[in-house]
């Protein structure tokens, strides 16, 4: 007969694979987006013009910034201090393929500089190039260093002074031995003298 049912197809699908691929994937971003808020470095990404399209709270820390302070679609370029920094980097970066802990002055949100170190690389995400960049405030230890530096330096010069005192006394002590044995040698002498006159 010509319309009448001789059988029919069956799909069935295990939908239970996906669902826990789902999950999973679901479990991932969630682990990846807590990891992203918390880390205590700046993280950013980036088109190549320099508009962010995101960035985490630390990113916002660093500099002083409130949410909001920096919206997305906001120009990298304004967070420089100096953007021939950023000429540089992205400089390196076009030569090298990536920058590593290069540093870099950033701008605070009162206008002010504070230190970093910089990494870029770049990335591809659904066929669209992006820069990840990682930012970390170095500004504490770089004024550790100098304070180091400069209580280096002052016992340094304190080294030199105690050594240019002691080689005065030492010169001194020198000097005062010579008057001793040179008096005594005169002494000498005169005793000499005495004894030839009291024999003769």
């Amino acid at each position: 007969e010509e319309n009448s049912v001789i059988g029919f197809i069956s799909i069935i699908s295990d939908v239970s694979e996906r669902k826990r691929a789902d999950v999973a994937l679901k479990e991932s971003e969630t682990r990846y987006r807590m990891l992203f808020d918390n880390v205590p470095v700046g993280l950013g990404l980036a088109d190549l013009e320099g508009r962010l399209i995101n960035y985490n709270p630390a990113m916002l820390r660093q500099g002083g910034y409130e949410p909001g302070d920096i919206p997305l679609g906001s120009n990298v370029t304004d967070l420089y201090y100096d953007r021939m920094d950023r000429d540089r980097v992205l400089d390196e970066l076009s030569k090298y393929g990536k920058v590593a802990f290069e540093r870099v002055r950033f701008r605070r949100k009162d206008g002010s500089p504070y230190e970093t170190v910089l990494s870029l690389t770049p990335l591809t995400i659904k066929e669209q190039p992006y820069i990840q960049a990682m930012v970390e405030d170095v500004s504490d230890l770089i004024q550790a260093q100098e304070a180091l530096q400069r209580a280096h330096d002052e016992l340094e010069v304190r080294v030199q002074e105690r050594t240019a005192e002691l080689f005065r006394s030492n010169l001194d002590l020198r000097r005062e031995i010579e008057h001793r044995q040179k008096a005594e040698s005169d002494l000498e002498q005169q005793r000499d003298f005495v004894e030839s006159l009291i024999q003769t």
